[in-house]
């Protein structure tokens, strides 16, 4: 795949965005283009544009995360079976090289212990069962797709531009798609530029120096590692006995980030104390093998199951039930995943039209809450600190930064109701809980300018935009990755696309409607 730094082209198809989704997208459409030479003496034309000059592979898989971040799940839950199977095999024939990055970029303590732990494993290509560093599947997507795109390269022609997207529009039966510094034309586009960003909790009055706290609203924006540089930077100026972190939320961005500010201070400032700030109060459950031998019978969510009609919050507030009784009896969410699952599922199936959006756009997300997990490498970080009294875990909501002076930053928030302030000034703060409405993003933002210009409209939810079944906001515009959550597509209600398994699935399926839509270009072009 040729890559270029400016435009100024034609293309049959572009793809706003590099990551995963595009990757498998790209991976379907090679397994069904035909290799022969083009017709008319043209090549079709296919663009990627991703702004990142760390290449392809999204937020997750390239160099914006930490070469020594781990996936959140082990690798048996990650891929499905077939898709395992291929990254096992690339696993077993790239492992004398494929942790050179891992080595060569300030691994700490923590992270040089997860290589000689798993050593035996590595060497045996037992990987099953590991939480692997996430760039490793980084690095086999983009080798696959580079493989597969050439063996379509006498029929097509791909190009890849680091620029970012400034605006998208209309242009005939096309788009001209805005670049920082030139233009290109594209007679598709697919959007897949992953989440909308974190919503902003910071707002701080012009003229007020935020020289004694560190504010980071978005930790993979400048990339993970950067952002991991900047904290240690004020922490090591600092002359706090025991400097305060506070990170807002407690999903897998949080869990992510405590592993690595841990590796990496802990010979720089152990002496740094943690706090997590979420509505839960809680972190994520443990991932381990369901330990109850007797099935967990999901008696709320089977006594729904009886019922005529069925509502989508009556599916929630059934799930919900059963979660609650099976923690009281002593199971885990690991223990109860996949009944409750099951059951979901088979109810959401019955919704009619207007309730499965509604599961789509709000209950989907809030059963997805309940069912929170993390692997044992993040929380045996966390259950260290909490042991060692550096870690606190306080249920809220974040409110604002009171106030900022020389001693950091006080941080007001509140709890069922109540406005309290935490007890400390905090010297860094990172922000690592939820999407933003895309109605809340900055208004030069492409989400924004593509909804100012009805080129797309929000779901419901607000962090989605519409589609018809054939995954389209508009003729010839194709949306793909965490933005379908909220749409019901072909009768099926979506509200998460976070996972490998769901984003590989979707894209086999865009990959079949715009393999159409290129054939009728080729056929134009005979």
């Amino acid at each position: 795949m040729s890559q270029t730094a400016a435009g100024g082209d034609n293309f049959d198809l572009v793809f706003i965005g590099g990551g995963v989704s595009t990757l498998y997208t790209l991976l379907g459409l090679a397994s069904r283009l035909t290799s022969g030479p083009a017709p008319g003496n043209r090549k079709l034309r296919i663009a990627i544009i991703e702004q990142s000059p760390d290449g392809l592979g999204g937020v997750p898989y390239t160099g914006r995360s930490s070469y020594t971040s781990l996936l959140i799940t082990a690798l048996r839950q990650f891929l499905p079976d077939a898709e395992r199977a291929l990254f096992v095999t690339w696993l077993n024939a790239n492992k004398h090289w494929m942790f050179d990055g891992f080595r060569q970029h300030q691994p700490g303590a923590l992270s040089v212990g997860w290589l000689e732990k798993h050593h035996q494993e590595i060497e045996a290509g037992r990987w099953e069962d590991l939480y692997l560093p996430r760039y490793l599947f980084g690095l086999y997507m983009n080798q696959r797709v580079q493989n597969a795109m050439a063996g379509a390269e006498l029929a097509y022609e791909f190009q890849q531009i680091c620029q970012r997207v400034t605006g998208v529009a209309r242009q005939g039966d096309g788009f001209e798609v805005e670049l920082a510094d030139s233009k290109v034309q594209a007679a598709a586009l697919v959007l897949a530029v992953g989440s909308p960003p974190n919503s902003a909790r910071f707002s701080i009055p012009a003229g007020v120096s935020t020289d004694g706290a560190l504010l980071i609203e978005d930790p993979y924006e400048i990339g993970l590692a950067a952002t991991i540089d900047r904290i240690e930077a004020i922490l090591t100026r600092s002359t706090d006995a025991s400097p305060e972190i506070l990170l807002i939320g407690a999903g897998a961005s949080t869990m992510d980030l405590l592993y690595v500010l841990h590796d990496r201070l802990q010979i720089a400032r152990p002496d740094v104390q943690f706090t997590i700030l979420a509505p839960s109060g809680q972190l994520p459950d443990r991932i381990k093998d369901p330990a109850n031998t007797i099935p967990f019978h999901t008696a709320t969510l089977h006594a729904l199951a009886q019922q005529d009609m069925v509502t989508a919050r009556q599916i929630y507030e059934a799930a919900a039930r059963d979660i609650e009784l099976g923690q009281a009896s002593g199971l885990t969410t690991c223990d109860m995943l996949s009944p409750i699952s099951v059951a979901v599922d088979a109810l959401v199936k019955r919704l009619n039209a207007a309730e499965q959006l509604e599961f789509a756009t709000k209950w989907g997300t809030a059963v997805g809450r309940l069912q929170r997990r993390a692997g044992p490498e993040y929380l045996d970080v966390a259950t260290e600190l909490i042991a060692q009294a550096r870690l606190q875990i306080i249920g809220g909501r974040f409110r604002r930064v009171v106030s900022l002076s020389p001693e950091g930053a006080a941080v007001e928030y509140e709890d069922h109701g109540n406005t309290r302030q935490l007890p400390r000034r905090q010297r860094v703060i990172v922000n690592c809980a939820g999407f933003a409405m895309i109605s809340d993003l900055p208004t030069d933002h492409l989400l924004r300018h593509l909804t100012a210009g009805g080129l797309v409209k929000p779901t419901s939810s607000g962090t989605g935009l519409q589609v018809n079944d054939r995954m389209e906001a508009t003729e010839g515009l194709f949306i793909l990755g965490p933005l379908l959550a909220g749409n019901v597509i072909a009768g099926m209600p979506v509200w998460h696309v976070e996972h490998c398994g769901r984003i590989s699935a979707f894209a086999a399926r865009l990959a079949d409607v715009l393999n159409q839509q290129l054939a009728g270009v080729w056929n134009k072009l005979a």
